[in-house]
């Protein structure tokens, strides 16, 4: 279904649907971050919870990867899927100072 055509009960041949997202390009979009701005590049890869793509911070033009967690996640697993982001963060972190 679209936002046009709304979705039918399983009554009427359809199913029920918990939540809709719509996939957002975000190549060479900028987005700002804690008060950064970064334009970002293109997909490096993509996961069953969001996705990771190049970027760059403006002005200073330093590269980073940057992580985008999808919302749509199964809310059963959200709370496994916020420790394991915050383990990537910490173990980022520990790389950065070596």
């Amino acid at each position: 279904f679209t936002e046009d055509t709304p979705p039918r009960p399983p009554s009427q041949g359809g199913t029920f649907v918990t939540h809709v997202y719509r996939e957002i390009n975000l190549d060479n979009r900028i987005i700002p971050i804690d008060n950064i701005q970064y334009r970002f590049k293109h997909e490096l890869g993509k996961g069953a919870y969001g996705s990771v793509h190049s970027a760059v911070a403006l002005p200073s033009g330093r590269k980073v990867a940057v992580k985008v967690v999808s919302l749509a996640a199964d809310p059963s697993v959200l709370s496994a899927l916020a420790e394991s982001y915050l383990n990537e963060v910490a173990m980022s972190k520990r790389e950065q100072r070596r």
